[in-house]
């Protein structure tokens, strides 16, 4: 087993954010494996999707990594053995990741794995056919991963998905408003998503905004001050 933990950031975000992030998954005790990336580029003159589509081509067909762990700056592991599971469930060639759904975009309410959190293997990616993580008229950033996996087994779907689910939420989003998921399940502003029924990890949303930073600096001493 060869894995990377991958995250990029730039000028947009608060330094804060890869300050703490880095913390803790050195506390954690993955520091040897955690490859942050700073990229110069505002997010108006390279997309998201763009930097995860170079760095997953490079980390499997160069750097010769066999399963990828992508986090948002913004987001945190909430335990070691969060990561553990984490990487458990995609070596078994199961796309993991946090759910999430694309409201700006009619499709059918279509829940994926969130590029927030998203962790597969090369086996898995190869077999979807090497999905373009860039958005598209489908979806957002990494749902095509999720999009290409469904066609591809259909009715075996949650044999090769595993989606973490909210469980907590800080505060609505900017419009006062929450995002909403099938069957009706909400999240927001400093979401914790879990897996039966174990926090695995905390998304702010919005960090670009600048106005929600400070619901994760608390998250993120509060996590420290528990490990």
């Amino acid at each position: 087993m060869n894995p990377i933990i991958f995250t990029s950031f730039n000028d947009d975000v608060d330094p804060k954010f890869i300050e703490y992030q880095h913390k803790i998954i050195d506390k954690l005790g993955f520091a040897d494996i955690y490859m942050p990336l700073y990229y110069k580029w505002h997010h108006s003159e390279m997309l998201h999707g763009d930097i995860l589509n170079k760095f997953i081509n490079k980390a499997f067909y160069e750097r010769g990594h066999d399963c990828i762990l992508i986090m948002d700056v913004d987001c945190i592991p909430l335990s070691k053995q969060a990561i553990d599971i984490t990487f458990e469930l995609a070596y078994k060639n199961i796309l993991v990741g946090n759910a999430q759904r694309s409201c700006h975009i009619d499709n059918n309410n279509h829940v994926y794995a969130a590029s927030s959190y998203i962790c597969f293997t090369e086996e898995l990616y190869r077999n979807a056919g090497r999905p373009n993580m860039l958005p598209n008229r489908d979806g957002d950033t990494c749902e095509q991963f999720t999009y290409n996996l469904r066609n591809l087994h259909e009715s075996r779907i949650n044999r090769h998905l595993n989606l973490f689910i909210p469980s907590s939420i800080d505060a609505p989003n900017e419009k006062g408003e929450y995002w909403t998921l099938s069957g009706g399940m909400k999240y927001g502003i400093g979401t914790t998503f879990s897996f039966n029924g174990m926090p695995m990890n905390y998304h702010l949303f919005g960090s670009r905004l600048g106005i929600f930073d400070q619901f994760f600096f608390n998250k993120a001493e509060e996590v420290l001050n528990g490990l």
